[in-house]
Protein backbone atom coordinates (compact mmCIF):
# COMPACT_ATOMS: atom_id res chain seq x y z
CA UNK A 1 0.00 0.00 0.00
CA UNK A 2 1.55 3.71 -0.78
CA UNK A 3 -0.16 6.66 0.50
CA UNK A 4 1.31 10.20 -1.55
CA UNK A 5 0.25 13.13 0.34
CA UNK A 6 0.84 16.67 -1.34
CA UNK A 7 0.95 20.29 -0.01
CA UNK A 8 2.51 23.88 0.68
CA UNK A 9 4.81 24.53 3.83
CA UNK A 10 6.74 26.80 5.35
CA UNK A 11 10.69 26.36 4.55
CA UNK A 12 13.58 27.83 6.51
CA UNK A 13 13.98 30.64 3.83
CA UNK A 14 11.17 32.79 5.72
CA UNK A 15 8.06 34.31 4.78
CA UNK A 16 7.01 34.80 0.81
CA UNK A 17 8.95 31.01 0.15
CA UNK A 18 6.85 28.25 -1.10
CA UNK A 19 7.93 24.71 -1.49
CA UNK A 20 6.06 21.81 -3.18
CA UNK A 21 6.98 18.71 -1.21
CA UNK A 22 5.87 15.55 -1.73
CA UNK A 23 6.15 12.43 0.44
CA UNK A 24 6.12 8.84 -0.46
CA UNK A 25 5.39 6.32 2.41
CA UNK A 26 5.98 2.93 1.52
CA UNK A 27 4.94 0.61 4.63
CA UNK A 28 6.58 -3.09 3.97
CA UNK A 29 3.88 -4.60 6.71
CA UNK A 30 1.52 -4.54 3.49
CA UNK A 31 3.26 -4.33 0.56
CA UNK A 32 6.84 -5.88 0.85
CA UNK A 33 9.39 -4.95 -2.39
CA UNK A 34 12.63 -6.01 -2.96
CA UNK A 35 15.40 -3.77 -0.93
CA UNK A 36 18.84 -3.37 -2.51
CA UNK A 37 21.18 -6.81 -1.91
CA UNK A 38 23.22 -5.34 0.79
CA UNK A 39 20.04 -4.37 3.16
CA UNK A 40 19.09 -8.15 2.89
CA UNK A 41 18.45 -9.43 6.33
CA UNK A 42 17.59 -6.39 8.02
CA UNK A 43 14.77 -5.48 9.44
CA UNK A 44 12.74 -2.54 9.95
CA UNK A 45 9.05 -1.48 9.42
CA UNK A 46 9.06 1.00 6.88
CA UNK A 47 10.52 3.59 4.82
CA UNK A 48 10.14 6.92 4.25
CA UNK A 49 11.24 8.85 0.81
CA UNK A 50 11.29 12.55 0.94
CA UNK A 51 11.43 14.27 -2.58
CA UNK A 52 11.34 18.04 -3.38
CA UNK A 53 10.71 20.02 -6.01
CA UNK A 54 10.29 24.05 -7.01
CA UNK A 55 11.01 25.84 -4.57
CA UNK A 56 10.10 29.30 -5.62
CA UNK A 57 11.06 32.72 -4.11
CA UNK A 58 8.41 35.17 -3.95
CA UNK A 59 9.81 38.84 -4.26
CA UNK A 60 9.57 40.37 -0.72
CA UNK A 61 7.01 43.28 -0.87
CA UNK A 62 8.15 46.15 0.89
CA UNK A 63 7.61 46.71 4.57
CA UNK A 64 4.70 49.14 6.27
CA UNK A 65 7.56 50.93 8.21
CA UNK A 66 10.25 51.22 5.84
CA UNK A 67 10.01 54.80 4.65
CA UNK A 68 11.11 57.64 7.05
CA UNK A 69 9.49 61.18 6.84
CA UNK A 70 11.72 63.91 6.90
CA UNK A 71 11.90 67.40 5.37
CA UNK A 72 14.42 68.68 3.30
CA UNK A 73 16.41 70.67 5.45
CA UNK A 74 16.90 67.32 7.29
CA UNK A 75 18.32 65.51 4.44
CA UNK A 76 20.61 68.07 3.55
CA UNK A 77 21.54 67.61 7.53
CA UNK A 78 22.29 64.08 6.37
CA UNK A 79 24.34 65.11 2.98
CA UNK A 80 26.28 67.36 4.96
CA UNK A 81 27.61 64.89 7.77
CA UNK A 82 28.35 62.02 5.64
CA UNK A 83 30.39 64.36 3.20
CA UNK A 84 32.19 65.09 6.58
CA UNK A 85 32.69 61.83 8.04
CA UNK A 86 34.07 60.42 4.29
CA UNK A 87 36.16 63.19 3.31
CA UNK A 88 37.70 63.97 6.85
CA UNK A 89 36.78 62.02 9.32
CA UNK A 90 37.76 59.03 7.28
CA UNK A 91 40.83 59.33 6.08
CA UNK A 92 41.81 61.01 9.21
CA UNK A 93 41.37 57.89 10.89
CA UNK A 94 43.01 55.68 8.54
CA UNK A 95 45.83 58.05 9.05
CA UNK A 96 45.94 57.80 12.85
CA UNK A 97 45.73 53.90 12.60
CA UNK A 98 48.92 54.31 10.08
CA UNK A 99 50.65 55.83 12.72
CA UNK A 100 49.95 53.65 15.46
CA UNK A 101 51.29 50.59 13.85
CA UNK A 102 54.46 52.06 13.58
CA UNK A 103 54.96 52.03 17.31
CA UNK A 104 55.48 48.26 17.97
CA UNK A 105 53.45 45.95 19.21
CA UNK A 106 49.75 46.14 18.62
CA UNK A 107 48.65 44.44 21.54
CA UNK A 108 50.17 46.72 24.15
CA UNK A 109 49.20 49.55 21.68
CA UNK A 110 46.38 51.75 23.26
CA UNK A 111 46.41 54.22 20.18
CA UNK A 112 46.20 51.56 17.76
CA UNK A 113 43.09 50.54 19.62
CA UNK A 114 41.43 53.81 19.78
CA UNK A 115 41.54 54.39 16.45
CA UNK A 116 40.07 50.81 15.46
CA UNK A 117 37.61 51.06 17.92
CA UNK A 118 36.83 55.05 15.40
CA UNK A 119 36.99 53.12 12.41
CA UNK A 120 34.08 50.71 13.40
CA UNK A 121 32.33 53.78 15.28
CA UNK A 122 32.65 55.59 11.78
CA UNK A 123 31.87 53.15 9.17
CA UNK A 124 28.82 52.41 11.86
CA UNK A 125 27.54 55.76 11.48
CA UNK A 126 27.98 56.01 7.97
CA UNK A 127 26.18 53.10 6.86
CA UNK A 128 23.29 54.18 9.12
CA UNK A 129 23.15 57.46 7.81
CA UNK A 130 23.05 56.23 3.99
CA UNK A 131 20.35 54.05 5.39
CA UNK A 132 18.14 56.89 6.45
CA UNK A 133 18.72 58.77 3.42
CA UNK A 134 18.09 55.23 0.97
CA UNK A 135 14.78 55.25 3.19
CA UNK A 136 13.57 58.73 3.00
CA UNK A 137 10.48 60.19 2.51
CA UNK A 138 10.89 63.97 1.70
CA UNK A 139 8.22 66.35 2.59
CA UNK A 140 8.60 69.76 0.79
CA UNK A 141 7.11 72.02 3.38
CA UNK A 142 7.04 75.23 1.27
CA UNK A 143 4.14 73.27 -0.70
CA UNK A 144 1.63 72.87 2.39
CA UNK A 145 -0.65 75.51 3.94
CA UNK A 146 -3.87 75.50 5.77
CA UNK A 147 -4.50 75.63 9.04
CA UNK A 148 -4.16 72.53 10.17
CA UNK A 149 -0.97 71.08 12.14
CA UNK A 150 0.74 68.53 10.15
CA UNK A 151 3.97 67.20 9.43
CA UNK A 152 6.70 69.56 8.87
CA UNK A 153 4.32 72.49 10.44
CA UNK A 154 5.62 75.12 12.72
CA UNK A 155 3.23 75.38 15.38
CA UNK A 156 2.47 78.61 17.28
CA UNK A 157 1.33 77.73 21.20
CA UNK A 158 -0.27 79.68 24.18
CA UNK A 159 -0.34 78.20 27.95
CA UNK A 160 -3.87 78.62 29.15
CA UNK A 161 -2.96 78.89 32.96
CA UNK A 162 -0.18 80.86 32.73
CA UNK A 163 -0.37 82.29 28.94
CA UNK A 164 3.28 81.54 28.49
CA UNK A 165 3.74 80.99 24.57
CA UNK A 166 6.17 77.89 22.56
CA UNK A 167 6.79 77.07 19.48
CA UNK A 168 7.21 73.48 17.86
CA UNK A 169 8.46 72.34 14.53
CA UNK A 170 6.99 68.69 13.83
CA UNK A 171 9.44 66.53 12.32
CA UNK A 172 11.12 63.21 11.50
CA UNK A 173 12.48 61.02 14.73
CA UNK A 174 16.27 61.69 12.72
CA UNK A 175 15.64 65.41 12.90
CA UNK A 176 14.20 65.96 16.58
CA UNK A 177 15.98 68.62 19.02
CA UNK A 178 14.26 69.39 21.82
CA UNK A 179 16.75 72.39 22.67
CA UNK A 180 15.58 73.61 18.93
CA UNK A 181 12.34 73.96 19.38
CA UNK A 182 11.67 70.54 16.82
CA UNK A 183 9.94 67.74 17.66
CA UNK A 184 9.43 64.18 16.98
CA UNK A 185 6.02 63.44 14.74
CA UNK A 186 5.86 60.29 17.18
CA UNK A 187 6.05 62.28 20.54
CA UNK A 188 3.61 62.83 23.14
CA UNK A 189 3.53 66.78 22.08
CA UNK A 190 3.53 65.69 18.53
CA UNK A 191 0.42 63.12 18.67
CA UNK A 192 -1.34 65.90 20.88
CA UNK A 193 -1.19 68.69 17.74
CA UNK A 194 -1.39 66.66 14.71
CA UNK A 195 -4.70 67.50 13.15
CA UNK A 196 -5.88 70.25 15.27
CA UNK A 197 -6.68 73.19 13.56
CA UNK A 198 -5.57 77.45 14.39
CA UNK A 199 -8.13 78.13 17.82
CA UNK A 200 -8.36 74.36 18.88
CA UNK A 201 -7.38 73.68 23.09
CA UNK A 202 -5.63 70.89 23.54
CA UNK A 203 -3.95 69.01 26.24
CA UNK A 204 -0.51 68.13 26.33
CA UNK A 205 1.30 65.02 28.42
CA UNK A 206 4.48 67.09 29.24
CA UNK A 207 7.16 65.62 31.61
CA UNK A 208 6.28 68.27 34.07
CA UNK A 209 2.09 66.81 34.22
CA UNK A 210 -0.67 67.63 31.42
CA UNK A 211 -0.78 70.98 30.45
CA UNK A 212 -3.69 73.05 28.22
CA UNK A 213 -2.38 74.91 25.13
CA UNK A 214 -4.15 76.71 22.63
CA UNK A 215 -3.14 76.69 19.09
CA UNK A 216 -2.25 80.13 17.92
CA UNK A 217 -0.82 79.89 14.48
CA UNK A 218 0.42 77.12 12.48
CA UNK A 219 3.06 77.72 9.66
CA UNK A 220 4.80 76.15 7.10
CA UNK A 221 8.62 77.16 6.69
CA UNK A 222 12.23 75.04 5.98
CA UNK A 223 13.46 75.19 9.65
CA UNK A 224 17.37 76.33 8.85
CA UNK A 225 20.20 73.89 10.15
CA UNK A 226 23.45 75.11 11.93
CA UNK A 227 26.43 74.07 9.66
CA UNK A 228 28.40 73.62 12.96
CA UNK A 229 25.84 71.08 14.11
CA UNK A 230 25.17 69.53 10.48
Amino acid sequence: MQEKTTGVRSSAWGPGVKAEAAFLVDFRCAHRQRLPSRAAGRSGTGRISFHTANFTTAKKAPMAGDSIPMTQSGADAIKRELKHLKSVERPKNVQDISTAREHGDLRENAEFHAAKEKQSHLAGRIEMLEDRLARAEIIDVKKLSGGRVVFGATVKLEESDSGQKAQYIIVGETEADLKKGRISITSPIARGLVGREVGDSVTIRTPGGEREYQILEVLFVEYQVDEESA
